[in-house]
């Protein structure tokens, strides 16, 4: 088992209400169905036993919905002693009269089963009822199933509401379900068996994921003899493999229990929903939307924090600053400010934390412009290598991007230092070789390629990576210039 633990973009603009009030309804109505079903589970077996003696005893008698499956499944052990079987009773009145008393019992047993809440809200296809279609994906069928559904909840739908707002994201995730049901009855479903859970809205939420946070890393955890052992992978890897697996499951076994059609459903809408909504351009309008909510509703405390910087209280700000980053560590705002006052205290460690994490939002945020306006303003200031390490990784990688080169092999080689004694060393000096070589300095690119491969840190993925760049670069001539132009 393969299971999900975190991703690199946990944080949010804002409190996630909506996803925290679906998680709280859920467990809410969990913990009253699991007290409610475990008393109704008490009467339903002793209606059982009770109908599966009176079979037991008069075998000859038909069986009827539901005891037809249940003396089907041979649930005898369920009695505490097995009756004698009678003969048929040659008098038609007495076994039209047992045959009665029978069929009383299995409807006494139907209607303690329909009363079950978990039936009753749940979506049972044969029954086809709106209200299931709505209710189903608040109810489990135990805790296990209820927190590993949230989990997953979690992990994805705070950022999905976090891009397109509460407004969009309530009735996406209420359609997801809808469609994962229907999914769920047209694929194959058993027809009488209640679809109960979030699986299929979640499956929604990680298909909008998929398609909005593609290159967002996962941090993953798996189990090889009771060993934990944990990696990372990109989102557009490792849902689709997900949905390929729910799609061969559905294929190999559409009735063993497990929703598989009501997954496939519910992520398919979730592509479909978040794919027109980014082709459209509706996606950029939801996401400034909520920018524009979060900078409307500043935190008063914020401003506070700034006029005391302005009036020469730097520290009296810091301390206001540091209550409002632990409160919202997502808040450019707040890093600007802290950002502001640990320059005017001379706090140099804590001002490069404020530009790194500040690069970081910026880059998160999709404002490029101004990560990068801050890179330059500390490359200016000769202190590039005392920002971290991933932080300068990040950059290059963002410059590249932007089209400056120049500005790229700078965060990069502010990484490498002319060394390669980290991994993370080995990969930019790798991608500055890259940019080397693209921009025709093909002797600086071959000795960076080459350097990245005598490194004692370098991996084999990232040596034969530089064995492949060295080999087409053998089929280049060198540029008269052996450095990356400005």
């Amino acid at each position: 088992m393969i299971l999900p633990i975190t991703h690199e973009n946990m944080e949010a603009r804002r409190w996630p209400v909506v996803t925290l009030v679906i998680i709280a309804i859920c467990f809410v109505i969990h913990s009253f169905v699991a007290a409610t079903e475990r008393s109704q589970t008490r009467d339903l077996n002793a209606l059982v036993s009770q109908a599966l003696t009176y079979h037991a005893a008069h075998p000859y008698l038909k069986t009827r919905p539901p005891l037809d499956e249940i003396v089907g499944y041979r649930q005898l052990p369920l009695l505490a002693e097995k009756p004698r079987p009678e003969k048929a009773p040659d008098d038609e009145e007495a076994l039209a009269r047992q045959q009665q008393h029978f069929d009383e019992l299995g409807l006494s047993v139907q209607k303690t089963i329909d009363a079950f809440p978990t039936r009753r809200f749940g979506y049972v296809p044969a029954r086809g009822d709106v209200l299931g279609l709505v209710t189903h994906p608040f109810l489990h069928g135990g805790w296990l199933h209820l927190l590993f559904n949230l989990w997953f909840l979690w992990l994805c739908g705070c950022n999905m509401e976090d891009r397109w707002g509460r407004a969009v994201y309530g009735p996406f995730y209420v359609a997801a379900g809808i469609v994962a049901a229907l999914a769920h009855k047209l694929l194959g479903g058993s027809p009488n068996v209640p679809l109960i859970g979030a699986s299929g809205a979640i499956a929604g939420a990680m298909g909008a994921f998929l398609v909005t946070f593609a290159k967002t890393r996962i941090g993953f955890v798996t189990f090889v003899r009771l060993r934990p052992i944990f990696f990372t992978a990109p989102a557009f890897v490792m849902l689709p493999l997900w949905l390929a697996l729910q799609i061969t499951y559905l294929m190999l076994a559409p009735r063993n229990g497990v929703a598989y059609a009501a997954h496939v459903g519910g992520f398919v809408f979730g592509v479909v929903v978040a794919g027109a909504l980014r082709l459209s351009g509706v996606e950029k309008k939801l996401d400034a939307a909520v920018e524009q909510s979060v900078t409307t509703m500043q935190d008063p405390r914020i401003v506070e924090a700034s006029d005391l910087t302005t009036q020469g209280r730097a520290a009296e700000a810091l301390a206001l600053l540091d209550e409002l980053h632990a409160e919202m560590p997502s808040s450019i705002d707040v890093q600007l400010e802290i950002l502001r006052a640990t320059k005017m205290l001379g706090q140099s460690a804590r001002e490069m934390a404020a530009y790194a994490r500040l690069m970081q939002l910026y880059v998160r945020a999709g404002e490029a412009d101004g990560a990068i306006a801050l890179f330059r303003e500390v490359r200016t200031e000769k202190r590039l290598f005392e920002l971290p390490a991933v932080t300068l990784m990040q950059m290059g990688q963002t410059l590249d991007g932007a089209d400056f080169p120049r500005d790229a092999t700078d965060a990069y080689e502010a990484v490498h230092r002319n060394n390669a004694e980290t991994l993370l060393a080995v990969k930019a000096i790798l991608a500055h070789a890259k940019i080397a070589a693209r921009l025709g300095a093909i002797e600086e690119a071959r000795a960076l390629f080459t350097a990245a491969r005598e490194s004692p840190f370098s991996t084999k993925e990232l040596d034969d990576a530089a064995l492949v760049e060295l080999e087409a670069l053998d089929q280049r001539e060198p540029a008269k210039s052996g450095r990356v132009p400005s």
